[in-house]
């Protein structure tokens, strides 16, 4: 069981950590990605990070279009 909670704790911190899914995938040895993706759990810091950077992306071309 250790290892496998290892595992995941390693890959969950990659994620977090902005790594891509594929090299996750390789640094694991797996050969589905479905594998990695059990391992990997994206943190709720993670989730929160992505959707302000989108806001900022979705709140920028929303400016643009109103001052054209």
């Amino acid at each position: 069981m250790w290892p496998s909670r290892l595992r995941h704790t390693m890959a969950t911190q990659l994620l977090n950590a902005n790594a891509d899914l594929v090299s996750i995938q390789e640094i694991l040895g797996h050969t589905k990605i479905k594998t990695t993706q059990h391992y990997s759990k994206l943190s709720n810091l993670k989730v929160q990070k992505d959707y302000f950077q989108a806001m900022e992306i979705v709140l920028a071309k929303t400016t643009i279009r109103q001052l054209e």
